[in-house]
């Protein structure tokens, strides 16, 4: 953890409420109805701030920019984790929801209502 510097208070300190904070506002912006797009840009940003934060703190030395690397790397990391979280969720819903529109009956074009499972192949 000797270039890890976030990760290492992160384990040490009271800094895990910025990390919730992150992941908080990350579940409740990815449960809105984003595309899937929207969510994996949303991952990737996420994760590149956290990347640019730690390779800051190992660089810098003043506290002075420092802190506030920390503060944004740590709340990044837990918006990574939220959208992480939420990218998984949509799978899984997508999946769910896919299944149940294959088993509704459909309309054929004689008009008369069959069941797509049931219904013999011509």
């Amino acid at each position: 953890m000797e270039y890890l510097p976030i990760e290492e208070e992160l384990f040490q300190s009271d800094s895990v409420y910025f990390l919730l904070i992150g992941a908080v506002a990350a579940l409740f912006t990815g449960l809105i109805k984003l595309s899937r797009k929207s969510r994996i840009i949303l991952l990737c940003i996420t994760a590149v701030i956290y990347v640019v934060c730690e390779a800051g703190m190992n660089i810098s030395t003043k506290n002075s920019i420092g802190f506030p690397l920390f503060f944004i790397g740590t709340i990044s990391l837990g918006a990574f984790a939220g959208f992480l979280v939420t990218a998984v969720f949509s799978i899984i819903r997508n999946k769910k929801h896919d299944s149940d529109i294959s088993r509704r009956p459909q309309r054929p074009q004689g008009g008369r209502l069959r069941n797509v499972e049931t219904a013999p192949h011509r």
